[in-house]
């Protein structure tokens, strides 16, 4: 069973602390108190307008570069457009040379726009999650293709890709989106790494959490694995995944997160009805995955939303969605110190209107005091 405390309310999300999965495992950590945390909300920008509001909102810290030796934040985000589900603008960028203190206004990133495929089909990329890559020096950003119809209907059946885009702060410029070509392209002919955090191992390597289907799946049930990847600061390339995870249950598991902690992986799944959870000692082999539950077995009740990671040497928090729409939502180490949750305020349906939401870009900024650090490597 696993094992969580629910520890507190971060702008309608709710984090818990993972002490242990089964009883029985002695490489579990032990039950314990969580370090404490403060929690300061920030309203990064805002926009509403009829027609659109910023989503999948993201921040990713490049060490260093920044005002005083601190770090530059670079923010990834696009326009959701309204008019119809899922209907993505290119990506756009925020700066902070200051620790979030002051942001550059929202910048089009041409590279990371649409294109356009054969009979006016539109191809475009969404769900990206950023992060440093240490040893090429350059910010990766990894999420999907999306596939739209002139007009902005989604395409039910497309292929779809794990894409990727290459930011340098040396020149301050993004490299075109790309697409890592994958082992089977009948197996994973609808596949992708949208909304998930993956990892860099200390030589460099990459952990991806990717879902998929294959081509000619009519079941409308994903299953999810973990890419191994290498990165050579251009070129993303796959090198071998690890076991297939499924649920036959609606859209099955999908938007998988992985997490590194006291040397196990944890990966927390989507899925249409409840969240689950499993862990693994190497990424590649990974038990049953289980329902989230709180000690006393109850389900944590996340019904069809994203869960993220937050990771500390005294503990591992699982981020997930409640209430309101409140976007897809990231979560991102920024120093020892401190971890981001990010997330701007869906505008639709117009009820949101009714609770106060205007359209803003949250930033939950969790400020850990207890000695320790957030940066965690496999």
């Amino acid at each position: 069973m696993m094992k969580n405390l629910l520890r507190g309310v971060v702008m309608n999300m709710v984090l818990s602390v993972l002490s242990g999965c089964g009883t029985a495992d002695k490489k579990q950590p032990g039950h314990q108190e969580p370090t404490d945390y403060k929690v300061k909300l920030e309203v990064v920008t805002k926009h509403w307008d009829g027609q659109f509001n910023w989503t999948q909102a993201r921040v990713a810290a490049i060490p260093g570069m920044g005002n005083d030796g601190k770090p530059i934040l670079i923010m990834t985000m696009q326009k959701w457009f309204v008019s119809h589900a899922d209907y993505y603008s290119g990506l756009y960028t925020m700066q902070s040379h200051d620790m979030g203190a002051t942001w550059t206004a929202p910048k089009e990133q041409p590279a990371l726009g649409w294109r356009r495929g054969a009979d006016n089909i539109i191809i475009g990329i969404c769900d990206f999650t950023p992060g440093w890559h240490e040893k090429t020096g350059k910010l990766l950003a990894i999420g999907h293709t999306v596939y739209y119809y002139e007009g902005g209907k989604l395409m039910q059946k497309r292929p779809r890709s794990t894409a990727y885009a290459v930011y340098d702060p040396e020149t301050d410029e993004w490299s075109h989106w790309k697409r890592m070509e994958p082992p089977d392209k009948i197996k994973f002919y609808n596949s992708g790494s949208g909304c998930g955090q993956w990892l860099v191992k200390r030589d460099g390597g990459l952990l991806v959490p990717a879902y998929f289907k294959a081509k000619g799946d009519t079941t409308n049930c994903y299953a999810s694995t973990i890419f191994h990847c290498r990165f050579d600061g251009e070129t993303l390339r796959y090198i071998h995944h690890g076991d297939e995870l499924s649920l036959d249950q609606p859209r099955g598991v999908y938007e998988p997160s992985l997490a590194f902690f006291k040397n196990r992986y944890y990966l927390t799944l989507r899925n249409d009805k409840k969240a689950y959870v499993t862990m693994s000692d190497d990424a590649i082999h990974w038990q049953p995955i289980k329902p989230w539950t709180f000690e006393n077995g109850l389900e944590i009740g996340s019904y069809n939303t994203q869960q993220h990671w937050a990771t500390h040497d005294e503990g591992l928090f699982l981020v997930y969605e409640r209430g309101a729409m409140m976007g897809n939502f990231g979560v991102s180490r920024i120093s020892d110190e401190e971890t981001w949750v990010t997330v701007g305020e869906n505008m639709h349906p117009p009820e949101n209107l009714n609770l106060g939401a205007d359209g803003s870009v949250f930033a939950a900024r969790i400020n850990f005091s207890g000695n320790g650090t957030t940066n965690q490597k496999p």
